[in-house]
């Protein structure tokens, strides 16, 4: 028998191309940034409502331009590239994550798995 497991589905904000805040529904903040419909060139994406960050010893994750296993005190973070892509890097914190060489001036970073 196999049996559907449901996704972890949660609720993020963005702003879009016309300056306005929009809301949508996504199964983690990587598909968020990358399927939000109009998203703004400098927006980030912000989780409203959900917990869709899986915590474990060792998470697999695959994202847009990365697939790996993240393990012990490092997690995934994605941020806008000088290329304007959504891009991650495993790093041990958000300030490490910032240190990224080719991270768009303006871009954050956002936690993608752990």
């Amino acid at each position: 028998m196999v049996m559907a497991v449901p996704a972890l589905a949660a609720t993020y904000q963005y702003v879009d191309t016309s300056g306005s805040l929009r809301t949508m529904t996504a199964d983690n903040s990587a598909q968020a940034l990358a399927t939000a419909p109009n998203i703004a060139v400098h927006s980030g994406v912000m989780l409203v409502t959900g917990s869709p960050i899986v915590t474990n010893t060792t998470t697999t994750y695959t994202g847009t331009t990365y697939t790996g296993t993240v393990s012990g005190d490092n997690e995934a973070y994605g941020y806008i590239n000088t290329s304007g892509n959504f891009v991650t890097v495993v790093a041990k914190s958000p300030a490490e994550a910032m240190l990224a060489s080719d991270k768009a001036t303006h871009s954050g970073v956002i936690l993608v798995a752990r």
